[in-house]
């Protein structure tokens, strides 16, 4: 299996059957794929595991369009980023500086909490 470009992407520990170290498109359907794992974007297509290609800091590239200074999440569309806060598995992921690039917070972010309206993430009252 492959990963796009682009793509959010977490380090798997082997829950739910996944390989541990590896990476996979990271989606809020489960908290091991979105809450507490490592996560990265894929700054160039390649397989499913490969750390080459993964980037958990800094400025990551984005097709976009993003909203700069918007905030943004990990969705339930596995790889996909989204400005809007899920109400379950809630993962900040990182800010748009540009239409085309997010960059990327700490993994995992500090004073992050997730799951409900009004969540105090990295000092920034959130809600949906």
């Amino acid at each position: 299996d492959t990963i796009p470009a682009g793509a959010l992407v977490y380090l798997s520990d082997g829950s739910g059957g996944k390989v541990a170290g590896r990476w996979y498109p990271a989606d809020t359907a489960q908290p091991y794929s979105s809450t507490t794992p490592g996560m990265g974007f894929a700054i160039a297509g390649g397989l499913i595991g490969d750390p080459d290609t993964i980037g958990t800091g800094g400025v990551a590239p984005q097709a976009g369009p993003l909203t700069p200074g918007a905030l943004y999440f990990a969705s339930a569309s596995p790889g996909v980023i989204t400005a809007t806060m899920p109400a379950t598995n809630t993962r900040l992921v990182g800010q748009a500086d540009t239409t085309t690039s997010i960059v990327v917070f700490p993994n995992p972010p500090t004073g992050q909490s997730g799951g409900s309206n009004g969540d105090t993430i990295l000092g920034v009252q959130v809600f949906s």
